[in-house]
């Protein structure tokens, strides 16, 4: 049975707060956006700070196949459903609430608008996410549908050459649409070479060097390049500020390092562990919670003379209250289901992923 890989959790936590400054430190005042504060001390670092979201998708491409090992489809489904969904709901009420009685107009969602967000896939609604962070949960939901059909459906020997023509075919694809100026879909995300990353950690870490987890690496390095190429393309239209490829690249080179690391570096001292269990834990509320409230409270309640403390104060807050809907909210509403629908773990099966 596999051990919680406390390190993942901290990396987590990383990944928030670099979202977090990218938003309150950069893009949220850019681009006509509604935040009243600007920081632009923070902008040479926070406007990297997107790149959070990717180091979420190296882990989920890391985390997903792990679980897949133990558990059925059906358990599988369940488990990701209550992982996501009770907690997203209230989170998504808690930022529709003060977005729509205290925020800036562009944060008012109607009856419907905020009804297409229950199945977290507003965009197929062509409605507007409650939050607008929550467009990268429609990006996870694609890639556990796919990575659960290969799982289940590929024997496992062949798995990591599936994954590796999945991530291939969808990079060609993307990087055509990118070249012809196409807004293309493709099953799994526009991301899929974050995912993929993720993925061939795992089988590498695992004893897998075989020239199928090799080509999986090289056809998701090659959609993450894309990717980053087409996200510093747009910079300057959506923000008026550039973005450096070399910069980023580097970026997401340590950052699939670090996964490769925590998975290399156990965390013996008890007590550190539980701290970063409990920080991996509540990044899934700080990071639904923290755009539409943390920027309301900046503009509600702070000016210019006092933006810093303001910028303290709000990210506190939010680290409370994200702490608070983990351990009140999230953690328990989660074991009760779990046990309710008699979700458990079972042993991998012989050779899977070996």
């Amino acid at each position: 049975m596999e051990q919680r890989n406390a390190l993942l959790d901290g990396l987590r936590m990383v990944a928030a707060l670099a979202v977090l400054l990218y938003h309150f430190g950069f893009r949220d005042y850019v681009g006509g956006n509604p935040q009243v504060l600007h920081y632009p001390e923070l902008v040479g670092v926070a406007k990297y700070g997107f790149l959070g979201a990717g180091l979420f998708f190296f882990i989920s491409g890391y985390v997903i196949l792990m679980t897949l090992q133990h558990r059925t489809l059906r358990d599988f489904a369940i488990a990701r459903i209550v992982r996501l969904y009770p907690t997203f709901w209230l989170c998504a009420a808690l930022s529709l609430v003060v977005g729509n009685l205290f925020g800036p107009a562009q944060y008012f969602r109607t009856a419907t608008e905020a009804l297409a967000n229950i199945p977290i896939l507003a965009g197929a609604f062509h409605a507007p996410y409650i939050d607008d962070v929550y467009w990268s949960l429609s990006m996870e939901l694609q890639f556990y549908v796919v990575a659960a059909v290969l799982f289940y459906f590929v024997p496992a020997r062949y798995l990591a050459g599936a994954l590796a023509l999945w991530v291939a075919l969808g990079t060609v694809f993307i990087a055509t649409g990118e070249w012809l100026d196409l807004n293309v879909r493709y099953p799994g995300s526009t991301y899929i070479g974050f995912f993929g990353i993720g993925a061939a950690i795992y089988f590498y870490e695992r004893g897998r060097r075989g020239l199928d987890v090799w080509c999986l690496y090289a056809a998701s390095i090659a959609g993450v390049v894309i990717k980053l190429v087409s996200m510093a393309n747009d910079a300057v239209p959506e923000t008026g500020v550039p973005v450096s490829v070399p910069v980023m690249v580097a970026i997401m080179a340590a950052c699939a390092a670090a996964v490769h690391l925590s998975h290399r570096i156990p965390v013996r001292a008890t007590r550190a562990a539980a701290w970063l269990t409990f920080a991996g834990g509540m990044t899934y509320p700080l990071y639904l919670l923290h755009q539409n409230i943390g920027i309301t409270l900046l503009n509600r309640y702070f000016d210019e003379a006092s933006r810093w403390t303001g910028l303290a104060c709000v990210t506190a807050f939010l680290l409370l209250l994200s702490g608070a809907v983990y351990v009140l909210f999230d953690r328990p509403v989660r074991s009760a289901l779990m046990r309710l629908l008699r979700i458990g773990r079972r042993p991998a099966p012989v050779g899977a992923l070996g």
